[in-house]
């Protein structure tokens, strides 16, 4: 029999056999890489870091690939005013682009802002109804055909606010970025749409069906630095063809006419009032450029003040500075929202209206 040493001598030998294939401190690839970061939790904050640095490096990039089509620029040369003619291409090319910012305001019939703040949850999306200042020029069936693919395309998939979802909780500005670069392919599509493959059928005038054009897809912005891309607009044009007398309206037959701001009063997407070349002309008929010019800009610097739509400095400023100003020229602006979506979304803006006229009581100021 074999004795109690002798039983000590092969239980050393088997463990010193099975520790000879033992493989101590063995890690996968992975946790080599965090274990050479000092481990999980100094490997978590030297991610996040990562992905915060790499969000500011979207954000301040972002602008580069946002493609302006409209950005505020000075009202039409008015008749008369100097041009150095030293240089006549220079003038030339003044001419032509005044002419087609004349032709461009001149044939401009309504302008229809999509609803809905374009995040995941809630989409731009277009009425089927169309408004009735467009009803004489548009074909109704078609024009709903036409809203049917604008707002499937402005549609978003479910994954795509699902990763918003997650980065909002690891990183949030990484997530801004990953929404902004969602809505910058939303509104390239809308333009491809409009632009190439749309065949205007929508529109009664012949000579936009066969020259396509006669519709137009842009998107708000009050500067080049802060363009969310959370307004967006649909702009309707005469295609000269109609012998409509009353078309396109003047200005006081427009009133009350209705301004949506731009963003939504947050850090990131402060309110702004957009105005481009064809509401500055439309506003020109009473009320000189230079005067609407430092309106708007009175009126960002304020909005862009706003936190949780507090909105009583904007009141104070609109009562004190911009409509006395107007007030020489018989027009009045007011604080409303409008727009209220299924999902609650009110869209502020601003409410012109001639002073004769009493408030629309359908539209609720503030």
């Amino acid at each position: 029999m074999i004795d109690e040493q002798d039983t000590a001598v092969i239980d050393e030998r088997e463990y010193n056999k099975s520790m000879r294939y033992h493989m101590s401190h063995c890690y996968t690839a992975l946790e080599e890489l965090i274990y050479t970061f000092g481990g999980p939790w100094l490997f978590g904050f030297l991610l996040m870091g990562l992905l915060v640095l790499l969000a500011l490096v979207l954000g301040a990039t972002r602008m580069k690939f946002v493609g302006v089509d409209e950005l505020p620029g000075p009202a039409p040369t008015q008749h008369g005013s100097e041009i150095d003619h030293s240089f006549p291409f220079l003038e030339s090319l003044n001419k032509v682009l005044e002419t087609n910012r004349a032709e461009e305001s001149q044939s401009h019939v309504h302008r229809m802002y999509f609803m809905g703040p374009n995040t995941f949850s809630e989409p731009w999306h277009l009425p089927h109804t169309p408004p009735e200042q467009i009803k004489e020029i548009l074909y109704e069936d078609a024009f709903n055909r036409f809203v049917d693919k604008i707002n499937a395309i402005a549609a978003y998939q479910w994954w795509e606010g699902a990763i918003y979802s997650i980065l909002s909780v690891l990183a949030y500005p990484l997530a801004w970025s990953w929404q902004l670069w969602r809505r910058r392919l939303k509104l390239q599509r809308l333009h491809e749409l409009v632009r190439s493959e749309y065949d205007y059928a929508c529109l009664r005038s012949c000579r936009s069906r066969a020259l396509y054009e006669g519709i137009k897809v842009c998107f708000c912005t009050s500067s080049a630095a802060t363009s969310d891309l959370m307004l967006a607009y649909v702009d309707f044009f005469l295609g000269g063809d109609e012998k409509r007398t009353d078309l396109p309206p003047r200005l006081h037959l427009r009133f009350p006419m209705l301004l949506p701001f731009g963003g939504d009063g947050s850090y990131m997407a402060p309110f702004s009032l957009y105005s481009n070349n064809i509401l500055t002309s439309l506003m020109s008929q009473s009320v000189p450029p230079t005067t609407w010019y430092r309106l708007v800009a009175g009126l960002n610097a304020q909005l862009h003040l706003v936190r949780h739509v507090t909105f009583q400095p904007v009141l104070r400023w609109l009562e004190t500075h911009a409509n006395p100003a107007l007030g020489v020229h018989r027009i009045h602006v007011d604080l409303a929202w409008f727009q209220a979506t299924a999902c609650g979304y009110l869209q502020y803006g601003l409410l012109v209206h001639a002073i004769e006229e009493e408030n629309d009581p359908d539209l609720v100021g503030l």
